[in-house]
């Protein structure tokens, strides 16, 4: 339970492409006493522009050392504390981040005054001590492999530059297993799991209504 005057913190984790981006996004956008602001930990994947591009792609992207958790962490404090952050752009396509950032700011999540909530949604959410320590709803996102390499196929090939054969080997190479060795012992933090096959809609209204009995919303 959040004490007065607290700014709300989500946690959403699960496999990739189970959907908890746009859950995040619909927990958002229907929350009604808060305004609510979405950090994804995907922004926070390291730097690798020191590495020739051949090496960049060897590179395991779906183990929780391939983020730098301490800026993330630190940004989540900051938000908490009612200050605004300069999030790292990402780019997937070349494993950079971008020259610019973007500000996520506390105006838009309540200015600090206990209305506002920060959504935390990520593969490592629930990872890491850190962050669950902050979190006052813990949910992991469930949906099967094949459901989820089938959403990715279509993400990397239209917005990352992947072929469809380097997609489905990275998920068999790597998303797959550090899935199974990471990600999904993450459920044992979790307040509540949702069916991430079934659509955001359906999961935001679940996650809400948890909230409502919490009396948090």
């Amino acid at each position: 339970m959040t004490a007065e005057g607290k700014v709300l913190v989500i946690g959403i984790s699960g496999g990739s492409c189970s959907g908890k981006s746009s859950i995040a996004a619909r927990v958002a956008e229907m929350m009604k006493d808060r305004e609510a602001v979405v950090l994804s930990l995907d922004s926070y994947y390291r730097d690798l522009s020191s590495l020739p591009p051949a090496e960049r792609k060897k590179c395991n992207f779906d183990a929780p050392e391939a983020l730098d958790i301490d800026l993330a962490v630190g940004h989540l404090r900051a938000l908490v504390a009612g200050r605004d952050v300069l999030v790292p752009v990402y780019r997937f396509e070349d494993h950079t981040r971008a020259p610019e950032s973007e500000w996520v700011r506390l105006d838009a999540a309540g200015g600090g005054e206990g209305k506002g909530a920060v959504i935390v949604e990520g593969l490592f959410t629930l990872h890491y001590p850190q962050v669950r320590s902050m979190i006052d709803l813990a949910i992991f996102v469930d949906a099967g492999h094949d459901t989820c390499l089938e959403r990715r196929l279509r993400r990397d090939v239209a917005e990352r530059g992947r072929t469809p054969t380097e997609t489905a080997e990275q998920y068999e190479k790597t998303v797959r297993p550090m899935f199974e060795r990471f990600v999904a012992a993450e459920r044992e933090f979790a307040d509540m799991t949702v069916d991430g096959e079934r659509g955001a809609e359906s999961a935001a209204v679940e996650i809400l209504t948890r909230l409502s009995e919490m009396g948090l919303r």
